[in-house]
């Protein structure tokens, strides 16, 4: 039996990514929102989930569709999409 193992972390203590989850959350900002990703430098990403950080992105770049969680799970879809890439 093949067995699959997966590793999550969220503060940074376990697994160091050398800034893929920010870059692919970057992306995925400027593709389903057009054109900007809020201060996405000075947020920070650590012990919080996606769907909070795409929230406060979304907010601060003052989307129009920031509180509405379909707008939000697209770009987290889309942040997931870029990561298995």
């Amino acid at each position: 039996m093949r067995r699959k193992l997966v590793l999550f972390d969220l503060d940074g203590t376990v697994l160091w990514s050398d800034g893929a989850g920010r870059a692919a959350l970057h992306r995925a900002l400027t593709d389903e929102i057009g054109g900007t990703a809020g201060p996405i430098d000075r947020v920070p990403l650590a012990g919080r989930t996606d769907m909070a950080i795409a929230r406060e992105l979304l907010r601060a770049a003052n989307h129009p569709d920031a509180e509405r969680d379909e707008c939000v799970r697209k770009v987290c879809d889309r942040y997931v999409e870029l990561l298995e890439g």
